[in-house]
């Protein structure tokens, strides 16, 4: 071999070797990325719980006749929740940006009387 042959071989092998951890890198940056992600939304996830348990746990007992009334009450108990309509909205919002929203209607969990749909559209 010759010294160019081994120069040339020297050179490719640090090109294959450079773009080989390159690739490395930006999958290892892409999974943490993913996993950043998936925790961040599990934490979201996990708040819209919590509220929803503390729904549950009153559930059944009749806050107010009318379902506004209801809802607001929800609101001032709840002060992460906020009205929205008949019922109470929760939003919750990540650090990246990301959101979720989940609205909860009074007349589910027991706490208003519904009202009556008197056939009238």
């Amino acid at each position: 071999m010759s010294l160019t042959e081994v120069l040339m071989a020297a050179v490719v092998l640090a090109i294959s070797a450079s773009a080989s951890l390159q690739v490395w890198a930006s999958g290892g940056t892409w999974q943490r990325q993913a996993s950043d992600l998936r925790r961040q939304q599990a934490e979201l996830e996990a708040e819209l719980l919590a509220v929803q348990g503390q729904l549950q746990q009153l559930a059944g007992v009749p806050l107010r006749p009318s379902c506004a009334a209801a809802a607001e009450q929800l609101v001032s108990q709840l002060p992460a929740l906020r009205r929205q309509g008949e019922g109470v909205a929760l939003l919750v919002q990540a650090a990246d940006g990301s959101r979720r929203e989940r609205w909860y209607d009074p007349a589910v969990y027991g706490l208003c009387e519904p009202e009556a749909d008197d056939g009238q559209g």
